[in-house]
């Protein structure tokens, strides 16, 4: 494929490069400047700018499903009164579709790779591995709470089946944040990260009553 005629945006000078041709072979730009080819798919690039794909770097994408469910309420509330109680009610193939709508969303805005952190990956998965997107997902893992052991084993038995299965694709450990993932749930997710290698997707800084609790913890546990 030739993008004719188009700008190309170089972030490292600030500068710009216009009028030129640019090539792309087997999912790699192979030439930038005039190129002329009549037997290849071409595109007029006059009216755009090349500039590299942006990058989501955290992401709930299933969620588009939820958008507008809870509006004008503190975000206590969205979380206790709202989402998790709609997150329950989630069925097969939810994910698969939300993940679809969010994903064709994202990449019509020029983000061609998202870090998405949510339930049921194996859908998430399918539906980026379908639209040919990159991304990094981790399956959500909660340390506390009665389905905690089933959560586990459903994320770890995500990564062990994904995980370097796919170019495009890769995996992490997705334990959800401090305030529901206690120190030695934490600590086995370190100990885990350590013997494979995956990169570990959490929630940090979310509200001032969670960082207020986190410190309470530290300050506990250095005591």
């Amino acid at each position: 494929m030739i993008i004719k005629n188009t700008t190309i945006i170089n972030f490292d000078t600030l500068t710009l490069k216009e009028n030129v041709d640019l090539k792309i072979a087997k999912n790699k730009i192979e030439k930038i400047g005039k190129i002329d080819e009549f037997d290849t798919e071409t595109i007029d690039g006059s009216s755009f700018y090349i500039i590299p794909g942006l990058v989501n770097t955290h992401a709930h994408t299933a969620m588009a499903l939820l958008r507008g469910s809870a509006e004008d309420v503190t975000s206590s509330d969205w979380f206790n009164k709202y989402i998790w109680i709609y997150e329950q009610n989630i069925q097969k193939g939810d994910v698969y579709l939300g993940t679809l709508l969010g994903a064709v969303e994202m990449i019509s805005s020029g983000i061609t790779t998202v870090f998405d952190h949510y339930f049921n990956m194996h859908e998430a998965f399918t539906a980026y591995k379908e639209l040919g997107m990159r991304g990094d997902l981790s399956y959500t893992m909660f340390g506390i709470g009665e389905t905690k052991d089933k959560n586990f084993k459903d994320a770890m038995d995500f990564i062990e089946k994904y995980n370097g299965t796919d170019d495009l694709i890769t995996i992490s450990l997705g334990p959800h944040s401090p305030y529901v993932c206690p120190k030695e749930f934490l600590e086995n997710i370190s100990k885990i990260k350590q013997n494979t290698g995956l990169k570990v997707h959490l929630h940090i800084s979310e509200e001032p009553w969670q960082i207020e609790k986190i410190f309470e913890r530290i300050w506990n546990d250095s005591d």
